[in-house]
């Protein structure tokens, strides 16, 4: 006659980590937070990464991507959240460390973990915490010290939340 399987629970096959979506961006920074930062920046919705960028990279790890424009010089702050599995949270960090200079502007003590790099004239900061992956860029940011308040508010505003 037939095959018969045993009845019962199979054991669970061992999927690989692939990260989770990224959170909101009124989550990640508040009106207030921009507004305390820079008055003149509003949001710009449904931003669209560079190609090649880490914010295209972040949005293929499913994670959340957000852009600010400065009312007066259109110029844009973007940021990218993402919760990406361990394999690629490796080799993010690894690329990061390769890439960019290490940077304790962003504070958090030994769960943070930052990174400042300048190429041509956008400055990109890289943030690695329990487990997610925070890349803002910018022309305004010419040093880690530029991007530090909204690093600190972003810290603030995730912490506690898986």
């Amino acid at each position: 006659s037939g095959v018969s399987t045993p009845s019962g629970t199979l054991p669970p096959t061992e999927q690989p980590d692939l990260g989770e979506p990224g959170p909101e961006c009124v989550e990640v920074l508040t009106a207030d937070d921009v507004y305390a930062y820079n008055p003149n920046l509003s949001a710009v919705g449904a931003p669209t990464p560079a190609e090649g960028s880490l914010a295209a990279r972040a949005a293929e790890l499913d994670g959340t991507l957000c852009r600010w424009s400065n009312n007066t010089s259109a110029l844009a702050i973007d940021l990218a959240i993402a919760v990406p599995g361990e394999n690629d949270l490796a080799e993010l960090t690894a690329a990061a460390a390769a890439d960019a200079t290490p940077t304790d502007a962003f504070g958090g003590g030994s769960t943070v973990t930052g990174y400042f790099d300048v190429d041509g004239d956008v400055g990109t900061a890289q943030v690695f915490t329990n487990g997610r992956w925070i890349v803002l860029s910018s022309p305004m940011f010419i040093e880690a010290t530029d991007v530090e308040p909204l690093v600190v508010a972003i810290l603030a505003n995730l912490d506690g939340t898986p």
